[in-house]
């Protein structure tokens, strides 16, 4: 097996990492302490994130502005099979704040930010900047290497994945009456998370979320 063939086996691990990501922040909690670092961090989704498929030329669905993770748009692409393939995410340690766009294909990383550098002196400035950039890369590879030895454990298909499929189909929109809809002058859809399909074109050993049998 050439390695283009053995990147593309794997390529589905980025997006699941950040769908896992997306699931912990929401249901567990946006707090997580790693053993390379000393303080807690917390993870936060930002205003930018990409959901889609693994599979070539599959359409995705990109949201800007607000708080995506959270728009029913994007909950509804997940109940069709997709996951989280790019997201902008900020990283909070204290009162030190990190973002960056993570990009789940190659798990790079893009439009990186990181906290202002207290040092004076120009030499000093650059090595604590070099010392922030290498803090981030511990936070996203300690969260990552965290995921990868659920994902490979029995704990993935016995309780993970489970909980992960109850988060998506949890989450429906808000019921009004009618009033409020006539009054807002843009009556809501509801849709019901149980009704919504997989992605039937997407085969079963390209579709990492769902559960082989």
């Amino acid at each position: 097996m050439d390695l283009l063939s053995r990147i593309n086996r794997v390529a589905f691990v980025g997006p699941e990492f950040l769908t896992w990501l997306w699931y912990h922040t929401e249901s567990v909690g946006e707090s997580f302490q790693l053993p390379a670092l000393e303080a807690p961090f917390e993870v936060w989704f930002d205003d930018r994130l990409v959901v889609g498929s693994t599979t070539v030329n599959a359409q995705e669905n990109h949201f800007r502005g607000g708080h995506p993770p959270t728009s029913l748009e994007a909950r509804s692409a997940l109940r069709l099979g997709k996951l989280a393939t790019e997201a902008r995410l900020r990283f909070v340690q204290g009162s030190r704040e990190w973002s960056a766009v993570i990009k789940g294909a190659d798990m790079s990383y893009t439009g990186v930010k990181i906290p202002a550098a207290l040092s004076k002196d120009d030499d000093e400035r650059f090595y604590e900047r070099m010392y922030l950039l290498e803090e981030l890369e511990t936070m996203v590879t300690g969260l990552f290497g965290h995921f990868v030895k659920i994902r490979v454990s029995p704990q993935w298909n016995d309780e993970t994945l489970p909980n992960i499929r109850e988060w998506i189909a949890s989450v429906a929109p808000p019921k009004s009456d009618d009033a409020d809809d006539l009054e807002s002058g843009s009556p809501r859809v509801t849709i019901d998370p149980t009704a919504t399909p997989r992605n039937e074109e997407v085969p079963p050993w390209e579709d990492p979320m769902e559960r082989k049998n």
